[in-house]
């Protein structure tokens, strides 16, 4: 396993259930929940204001097109939240999550306006998630490695299979943790996805690649967790 505790071999993991585009259509929300591939929108939400993580904790476009070039130009879509992503017994279906204080969301745009994911490229999200205290910022990463573990291999239920696999990642913050999942729903495209957390303090921050089609880089998603660390300090 990828983290800095001793025990069996990394997670893997599921799904993506961020659809980076806020849509409010049950169609969005279905493939957010079965799926994990993006919503076909994303809308700039400015992120409340007071104690909490903001804006100014996640990457802009200009730092993320470093990473990802096509993103030059471009354009970030804030989002907020409220849990930590975990699944059921199924290790499809998602459960309440584990709730934090203050969530912020990044998703990015192209210079024409396109969601990544839909012109089969890899789709960069950012994620900080802070709690009350370390304590119960250490308690929401064990319930991830937890849940990982548990999902560790392939697991269908409700016309949906996914496959979670551990990946290796160099020491980041206090405790990492990395995975790919693949799912598929029915018979639509496999959504790929490449998940990097790290504990650090109160927070926990997620640095995450989806794609439709083609691989996602372990390089890449390493050069995102390593960016967000600095932004979100």
């Amino acid at each position: 396993m990828t983290t800095t505790t001793p025990g069996r071999a990394r997670p893997v993991r599921v799904l993506r259930p961020f659809v980076l585009a806020l849509v409010g259509a049950v169609v969005a929300a279905l493939l957010a929940t079965l799926l994990g591939a993006p919503g076909a929108a994303r809308a700039a939400v400015a992120p409340a204001t007071g104690q909490g993580v903001s804006g100014a904790d996640l990457p802009t476009t200009g730092q993320v097109a470093r990473i990802f070039p096509f993103l030059a130009g471009g354009s970030r879509a804030l989002d907020v939240g409220g849990s930590l992503d975990l699944y059921d017994e199924t290790c499809v279906g998602l459960t309440d999550g584990f709730p934090a204080r203050s969530v912020r969301r990044a998703a990015y745009l192209d210079a024409d306006g396109d969601v990544p994911y839909f012109e089969g490229r890899q789709d960069p999200t950012f994620v900080v998630y802070e709690f009350g205290s370390p304590r119960r910022a250490r308690a929401g990463f064990q319930a991830l490695v937890d849940y990982a573990t548990r999902c560790e291999g392939t697991a269908s239920a409700l016309d949906t299979t996914r496959t979670l696999t551990p990946v290796a990642v160099p020491a980041l913050g206090e405790r990492r943790l990395a995975f790919r999942t693949a799912t598929r729903y029915l018979r639509s495209s496999v959504a790929r996805n490449l998940e990097v957390y790290v504990l650090r303090g109160r927070r926990i921050e997620r640095s995450w690649i989806q794609r439709d089609t083609g691989g996602t880089s372990r390089r890449d998603a390493v050069r995102m967790a390593r960016l967000l660390g600095r932004t979100a300090a």
